[in-house]
């Protein structure tokens, strides 16, 4: 779904805001599981001994995430860390500026980051028990007649 949602738009056409108009009709509570057990093993990874740290598997972890909380909560597709932050109020300054900068390694600053995932993980569990899409995707049809 990000792909058809994307932050940047180059160069577009009818198609992606056709497939727009068809992603409501596509959403289930089983893309928690996409998104939970993409950011597990993303997690496992960044915790292994001698897997490289920076900041940005942190960043792009929380991007998981947020976006499941949202997709569960709203049904709304958003891939954009910034707007999809607005409704958390993370401090991600921290993060985005040292990934700006291109100081990727990890700081001892970096901590309270990482805690804040293991909230986040909670959210996306408590997201999927209370979110009203159906269990199950409702319409197959459109999107691959499309």
């Amino acid at each position: 779904m990000g792909q058809i949602f994307p932050p940047l738009v180059v160069l577009s056409s009818h198609a992606p805001e056709e497939l727009k108009a068809l992603a409501p009709a596509s959403l289930s509570r089983r893309h928690c599981h996409h998104d939970a057990d993409f950011a597990r093993a993303g997690w496992r990874d960044y915790q292994r001994p001698g897997a490289g740290k920076t900041v940005k598997r942190p960043l792009y972890l929380r991007r998981v995430l947020i976006t499941g909380v949202v997709l569960l909560t709203e049904g709304a597709v958003e891939a954009d860390l910034h707007r999809l932050n607005g409704r958390f109020g993370l401090n991600l300054e921290p993060l985005t500026a040292a990934k700006a900068r291109e100081q990727a390694a990890v700081t001892r600053d970096i901590q309270p980051h990482l805690d804040a995932l293991a909230g986040l993980f909670e959210r996306l569990d408590a997201a999927r028990g209370a979110s009203p899409l159906p269990e199950d995707v409702p319409s197959r049809a459109a999107p691959s007649d499309f």
